[in-house]
């Protein structure tokens, strides 16, 4: 407590609400208010000149450009936020979630180690940037900000299901789906979380416990064509032709 004192203290519960605003389908992850808007917002903001934007007001036009897939004018809003209140990591970290979309992943890097300097225990920072070195083949580095997030916030079912798929990319199947199986005693109904330990079931070839993740997946979210997919996958090489046919038709009818 001492080390981030009070109001530190306070805002980090407050950010727990907003983590389950973050969700994943498809292995993708969208905006929703991760950066926490003004919950992140220091306590002293510049004074603004009257008419302009205050860094809040630029913060929450970067989320909702983000939310509508305008991920440039996403970053320019967030840059506004930056120039006039730089010593707060939020925009910061909304910033780099628009670069990772672009598949800018170094410079969105670039931008959460600034954020991670500013702040260092903000987890969704190192969570993000998580994503961004998974995405450049840099799985042990991923890993390592998993872990760290996870140090900071080990009830993030984000950083423990991003534990998971970075184990699973270094063949460490095993300790992937503890690392699922962690995310999914946090939330059960972490639709995501089941679909990844179906995938590492599968790689490991227990195909049968694979569907029933499978399953569990696609009973929360019924429209989740990544498990329609993978439980197809996993019935052809059980050699079940006519449930391969219906889940495979299921899939299709999601991308319809």
């Amino acid at each position: 407590m001492a080390r981030r004192g009070i109001d530190g203290f306070r805002k980090e519960m407050k950010l727990q609400r907003f983590y389950y605003r973050v969700y994943w389908k498809t292995g993708v992850i969208w905006m929703r208010t991760i950066i926490i808007l003004a919950l992140m917002i220091s306590a002293t903001l510049a004074t603004p000149i009257s008419g302009e934007k205050t860094p809040e007001e630029w913060l929450e036009s970067g989320v909702d450009l983000g939310e509508r897939g305008e991920y440039r004018e996403a970053i320019l809003a967030f840059d506004e936020a930056i120039e006039l209140n730089p010593e707060d990591p939020a925009a910061r970290i909304g910033k780099g979630l628009a670069l990772y979309h672009q598949n800018e992943y170094e410079d969105a890097i670039t931008c959460l180690d600034e954020a991670i300097r500013l702040n260092p225990e903000l987890s969704m920072a190192w969570i993000v940037k998580g994503l961004a070195l998974y995405d450049l083949g840099k799985y042990n580095d991923s890993l390592d900000c998993s872990d760290e997030a996870i140090s900071l916030d080990p009830q993030n079912v984000l950083a423990w299901n991003n534990r998971g798929i970075a184990l699973s990319k270094l063949s460490k199947c095993e300790e992937a789906i503890q690392a699922y199986d962690e995310a999914i005693r946090i939330d059960p109904e972490y639709q995501t979380a089941w679909n990844n330990k179906g995938v590492a079931l599968s790689k490991l070839e227990m195909y049968e416990e694979a569907i029933q993740a499978y399953d569990e997946a696609i009973r929360i979210d019924p429209e989740y064509q990544t498990a329609w997919n993978n439980k197809a996958i996993v019935l052809q090489a059980l050699g079940r032709a006519s449930e391969t046919n219906q889940s495979s038709a299921e899939a299709e009818e999601m991308r319809s």
